[in-house]
């Protein structure tokens, strides 16, 4: 963010004297030679869709029902509703797929869900296929593409932010992000594996409460 990444001596490069340039579409500086990426341009946003609540089950009647994910959903994997895929055009999403929301709550990301979800959310892949999903994490939690979805969301009661994905930009250098990326993959997997650890914790939470409360098990002292 402050662009003193290593420079070719291994020196931080801004406050080293590397060259910047100010950006026009940025409004600030940036290192000489690095480009303006259009997010739009590199990456893919599939929208999700809509089933209607007549499609909704609570719970997994046939393996052909999948979790529903809504922009309420995206933060507790547990709060969600089914559909069956087999007669829905459901775009599918798996743990290594990342989620940003675009409406309701905007600006919301995810990862580690599996199903489908809804047309408030985006799938967010790389069209090169070199950003991986610990990369798009850091991108769109960044502040600035977080204050730009903020600034396009639109609506009162809920909030519409689909034209902020045609007016979102970073600055960027290839071989310095892929280098970023590598560092931070191991602690990103950590997080994933943390967050499916805890969903199966709660799993067994729920399942030994009620035994609890109702005396058909004890607790250890």
């Amino acid at each position: 963010v402050e662009f003193n990444f290593p420079n070719e001596q291994g020196k931080p490069y801004k406050s080293s004297g590397g060259a910047m340039v100010y950006n026009e579409t940025l409004k600030r500086e940036i290192p000489k030679d690095w480009e303006v990426l259009k997010l739009s341009h590199r990456l893919h946003f599939e929208r999700g869709a809509e089933f209607g609540t007549s499609s909704y089950a609570q719970s997994q009647l046939t393996p052909n029902y999948i979790k529903f994910y809504r922009v309420g959903d995206m933060l507790d994997s547990q709060n969600s509703v089914y559909i069956d895929s087999s007669k829905e055009d459901a775009p599918l999403i798996n743990e290594n797929d990342l989620l940003v929301s675009f409406d309701g709550s905007v600006g919301r990301v995810a990862y580690g869900l599996n199903g489908t979800y809804s047309s408030g959310i985006r799938k967010i892949t790389d069209k090169h296929k070199l950003i991986s999903q610990a990369g798009l994490f850091c991108i769109f939690n960044d502040s600035y593409i977080q204050y730009t979805i903020t600034q396009y969301a639109t609506g009162t009661n809920i909030k519409h932010a689909g034209a902020a994905v045609e007016n979102l930009y970073m600055p960027y250098c290839e071989s310095i992000f892929l280098s970023l990326q590598k560092e931070i993959e191991p602690i990103f997997a950590l997080m994933k594996q943390t967050k499916t650890e805890s969903h199966v914790l709660s799993k067994y939470h729920d399942f030994l409460l009620p035994l609890l409360m109702n005396n058909q098990v004890e607790a250890l002292e």
